[in-house]
């Protein structure tokens, strides 16, 4: 009864995340390009114009940075929203509703819902929560080095000593 209906997620799903995940890794080696990038055009500002005056030139390149991609992000969301809206009224989906609707329509309506909610949670983010995982796993593997590399715990000093 629900097997067209959790086929279709599982596919929608998987090709999500490798689509993500390929982005995810992209994006890891251009923010390691990019930092190496920041660090040589710090130097060669230092060097021409001086520390204070190398820190406000980089201060307004990011500031310019960020403001262009804070205009390209907000084009992003208006697109995604109404492919989103056009998405909703997909046909396919309507068809593994309408199935299971026959059989019983309470659960096709809370099916419907909550799926409805998780994809539009995950879709809008996707990239953040990814990013999001990817640090805390890197500082949840630096913090297990740091305990390895730390050896046996320090014995307690006696009072007075």
């Amino acid at each position: 009864m629900f097997k067209p209906l959790i086929a279709q997620a599982k596919l929608a799903i998987s090709d999500m995340v490798a689509r993500y995940m390929g982005r995810a890794a992209v994006a890891v080696f251009a923010l390691v390009a990019a930092s190496f990038a920041t660090a040589a055009l710090a130097i060669a500002l230092i060097d021409a114009y001086g520390g204070v005056a190398a820190c406000a030139i980089l201060a307004a390149l990011f500031a310019t940075i960020a403001l262009i991609t804070g205009a390209f992000v907000a084009v992003s969301e208006q697109r995604q929203d109404a492919e989103q809206a056009e998405a909703e009224n997909s046909e396919p989906v309507a068809a593994a509703v309408a199935d299971i609707a026959a059989a019983d329509p309470m659960t096709a309506i809370s099916l419907a819902g909550t799926a409805i909610s998780v994809f539009r949670l995950l879709g809008r983010h996707t990239l953040p929560l990814l990013l999001l995982a990817f640090v805390g796993l890197l500082l949840l593997g630096r913090a297990d080095d740091a305990t390895d590399a730390g050896g046996s715990e320090p014995e307690p000093v006696a009072p007075g000593v």
